[in-house]
């Protein structure tokens, strides 16, 4: 749970659309947090970490 989200937004991320990469992190977050799988947490923040960099934040 929360697993194929990350990976979805790594290709929005990695294709340049950075607006659904951002709005699909999401869901992988709400998903890792509500299942308790820190691990994919995890790779969601550092995903979150990325778009915030891109957008000069």
């Amino acid at each position: 749970m929360g697993a194929e989200y990350v990976m979805e937004a790594e290709w929005y991320y990695n294709q340049g659309n950075f607006e659904n990469a951002e709005i699909i992190v999401h869901k992988a977050l709400h998903l890792s947090n509500s299942h308790r799988q820190h691990q994919i947490t995890i790779c969601a923040l550092f995903l979150q970490v990325r778009l915030s960099l891109i957008k000069g934040h």
